[in-house]
């Protein structure tokens, strides 16, 4: 009985006295602040800098307003921005993509040749401009642009009594009489009325450019004695005071450009070159750096009062302008050359 006891009491003793084993685990080190302080960041990169946008230049005398809206949304359309420059005298900054002449502005050549990179459209006919793979050339059109206002208000007037008054500036168009009425001639022959008073149309008068309205309304009624219906009168002469009085006389009127609307009611159609529709159709090959071309400036019969001008005599003008374009009417000629 001692002996249970005993052997009871030594393992109670040996189970107090016993540790608990432990597990030899791998001991992860944690990084502290100042470790994650030290560890090397990679070098701040500067930001980039935007690029300047590209640009398109319009300099010279070229038309305003409808022109200068069609090239800014072509610009916009090509992520570049529209400037106005008052001449070229300045050297081209990197920036520019194409220049847009009218006429020949000074430093035209100089600047062609010393930035061979970069695309010019000039619109005009000057002789001297210079010949170089970088350069475009939009031909104007006054003669076919007088050609088919002929041609126009001979279809529009009563008994064929039409007229024009046109600028004798030189350098506008020399033969401008002579281009007018072989336009009216192309449609009616001879154009000799059937009522009286009895003469050959188109009549036509001539002025200096700065002539005054009464100059020019003093010159009509001229031409008025004859009975004319239409009369064409030319950008250079159109005025309030010369459509009011026409008005007056209840003639219809045809031009070379856009009327006020004040001459809504007599304003039959205008005949106009269209450089902005050109210059639409060749934008993409000028910015593309193909080599330059001559074009003529599209020309197109516009401002149309629908109750003065029927579509079939507006598709007849059209007609002549295709032709002209074509090179199968010559606007010095009452026929095809």
């Amino acid at each position: 009985m001692k002996r249970f006891w005993f052997c009871l009491l030594f393992l109670f003793v040996v189970g107090c006295t016993a540790t608990t084993p432990t597990l030899d685990l791998p001991v992860v080190d944690t990084p502290t602040a100042s470790m994650a302080a030290s560890a090397t960041l990679p070098p701040e990169v500067p930001p980039t800098q935007t690029p300047a946008p590209g640009r398109v230049w319009l300099v010279g005398s070229l038309p305003d307003g409808d022109f200068q809206a069609a090239v800014a949304a072509l610009a916009g359309q090509s992520n570049l921005t529209l400037e106005v420059r008052p001449d070229l005298q300045t050297g081209l900054e990197a920036e520019v993509k194409m220049v847009l002449a009218g006429g020949n502005p000074a430093g035209l050549a100089s600047a062609v040749a010393a930035a061979p990179q970069v695309p010019f459209v000039v619109f005009g006919d000057a002789p001297d401009l210079p010949q170089a793979t970088n350069v475009w050339r939009v031909r104007l059109r006054p003669q076919d642009q007088l050609f088919v206002a002929g041609y126009l208000t001979a279809i529009l007037a009563p008994d064929w009594r039409s007229a024009a008054l046109l600028p004798e500036d030189a350098g506008l168009l020399a033969k401008g009489s002579e281009v007018f009425t072989n336009g009216a001639r192309y449609w009616c022959g001879r154009c000799a009325p059937t009522y009286g008073p009895v003469v050959l149309f188109p009549l036509t008068a001539t002025l200096p450019s700065g002539s005054a309205p009464s100059a020019w309304l003093t010159a009509f009624d001229v031409l008025h004695e004859k009975r004319v219906e239409v009369v064409y009168v030319a950008p250079q002469a159109v005025s309030e005071e010369l459509l009011r009085g026409l008005a007056e006389r209840r003639v219809l009127v045809v031009s070379g450009g856009p009327l006020p609307d004040s001459a809504r009611e007599i304003w039959a159609a205008a005949v106009m070159e269209d450089p902005a529709q050109t210059l639409q159709e060749i934008w993409a090959d000028v910015l593309a750096g193909q080599p330059g071309q001559e074009r003529l400036v599209a020309l197109r019969v516009a401002e149309v009062n629908q109750r003065l001008l029927s579509p079939g005599r507006q598709e007849r003008a059209e007609l002549v302008i295709a032709a002209l374009d074509e090179g199968l009417i010559s606007p010095f000629s009452v026929s095809a050359p």
